[in-house]
């Protein structure tokens, strides 16, 4: 059974298309045909909606993507809507699910919307402070990710293309000086308002605090919290650094994305281009894992030059801190994964090669 919306919230989708409509359907509409020598072929239009702001390091790797698929087939075009155009993260897997958008980047987190066992995806501390591309690979390779697939498909129409588009590790900003979990005792730390970062941020002795992303900054200058979760890429574009200078390099989430695209549209392309696709997906998959964190040195050090003090942390102390509260234990009890998932997962987690942390 597929996931039914809510009349009022498809009708905030179905507005947020028709805004757009005249923009997409002139472009289709001219390039849906074209003639080759000797037939006339339809092209397939693939429309790519993310929420990143398209200057960004993941919106430029991501229009290069598109263009060198567009670039190895003459029958499929992939069409980039970036700066959160068909809004935010839950409203594209949507999209996707309604067909009007074919394929968007989505976070484990928000896929356990639809099928709560994805969550375990960002369980802390699982998948190491480096990325290797390949050691996740195996665990998106086994027989329970595929059937966590199997229940998306079933009640979004959706099918997971590409399972690890890296976009960075989630550290803690704050405002005062912390090497240890004890030092963030009492802090309101801005969270993603989701169990997992709730529980997380509660296993530190911190105050979990849900902002709106947008108003983080001011609720940081204006001291209506301590500190942030988030990406370290994020904490300088968003100028966080302004409103909390003390850097603490927990590396807690792995931030992944999982590739989803419309399984109906997948299904109507022809063999030649999904081979094209799934080639520049793993293009991406490995190019953007590696330029990101190529990348890292250079924000923590302009962030250094900025004010910001950049801490030492007794990692295993925040490691031991979430683990002896049952932080995977808590947010599969919260979102009804089914009784053995976590005792399945940590076996898929060791046969990878991972370190288990609960």
């Amino acid at each position: 059974m597929k996931f039914i919306l809510s009349q009022t919230l498809e009708g905030e989708i179905m507005k947020i298309f028709k805004q757009i409509k005249n923009i997409i359907i002139p472009i289709s509409a001219i390039s849906f045909i074209f003639i080759s020598h000797e037939n006339i072929e339809a092209k397939v239009i693939g429309k790519f909606a993310h929420g990143a702001a398209s200057t960004s390091e993941y919106g430029k790797t991501i229009t290069e993507f598109a263009n060198r698929v567009n670039a190895r087939t003459n029958t499929l075009e992939i069409q980039v809507f970036g700066d959160g155009s068909f809004g935010g993260t839950q409203t594209l897997i949507e999209g996707v699910q309604l067909g009007m958008i074919h394929l968007s980047p989505a976070g484990y987190g928000s896929l356990g919307a639809f099928v709560p066992e994805f969550g375990a995806m960002e369980l802390p501390f699982i998948f190491g402070r480096e990325l290797d591309v390949d050691k996740v690979l195996k665990v998106t390779e086994s027989d329970l990710f595929e059937e966590w697939q199997d229940m998306l498909n079933k009640k979004v129409g959706a099918r997971v293309v590409a399972p690890v588009w890296y976009y960075g590790h989630r550290d803690i900003l704050v405002k005062k000086a912390a090497t240890s979990p004890s030092g963030l005792k009492g802090m309101k730390i801005r969270v993603v308002p989701a169990p997992l970062y709730v529980e997380i941020m509660k296993a530190l002795g911190a105050v979990p605090t849900p902002v709106d992303w947008p108003e983080v900054y001011n609720a940081l200058k204006q001291g209506l919290i301590d500190g942030a979760d988030a990406a370290t890429d994020s904490i300088e574009y968003m100028k966080f650094y302004e409103g909390a200078d003390h850097y603490l390099g927990t590396h807690h989430i792995t931030g992944l994305n999982a590739m989803i695209a419309n399984k109906e549209w997948y299904d109507s392309l022809s063999t030649s281009d999904k081979l094209i696709l799934g080639d520049q997906l793993v293009w991406f998959q490995n190019n953007f894992s590696k330029r990101l964190q190529g990348i890292k040195p250079g924000v923590l050090k302009r962030l250094s030059e900025k004010g910001v003090t950049i801490h030492n942390i007794d990692l295993n102390a925040f490691k031991n801190s979430v683990k002896k509260a049952k932080v995977a234990q808590k947010v599969s009890k919260a979102g009804k994964w089914r009784s053995n998932t976590l005792d399945r997962f940590r076996s898929v987690l060791t046969n990878a090669g991972f370190e288990v942390n609960f």
